[in-house]
């Protein structure tokens, strides 16, 4: 996969990463608050990705990793695009496909 047209070494930068831009969500119509993109989601790897350049995020099978920046996600509601992020296990943080991944519910 490439990484479609970015730089392989562009990582959003610390305000962007830590999340200072993630949309609040918006209401659903049962009232429940949704968000409108992945950005700051858990999400949990369905199938392995190698990475392949400097900057990409390398997923093993089942790794959980948060969605930090999602620049395409108010554009583009299709999960064939990339996203930034940090592994739980790993703490190493990448671009990788968001396709490879699915949501997860965070339990506090």
């Amino acid at each position: 996969l490439a990484l479609a047209g970015r730089a392989a070494a562009f990582a959003p930068d610390a305000a962007e990463a830590a999340g200072s831009d993630i949309p609040s969500g918006s209401a659903s119509s049962d009232g429940s608050s949704a968000p409108s993109s992945p950005s700051g989601q858990m999400r949990q790897a369905e199938q392995a990705f190698v990475a392949e350049g400097q900057g990409e995020l390398g997923l093993e099978k089942n790794e959980v990793v948060r969605v930090t920046h999602d620049p395409e996600g108010e554009r583009n509601g299709s999960s064939d695009r990339w996203v930034y992020g940090r592994s739980e296990s790993s703490g190493e943080c990448g671009w990788f496909p968001l396709s490879h991944t699915s949501p997860i519910e965070e339990t506090m």
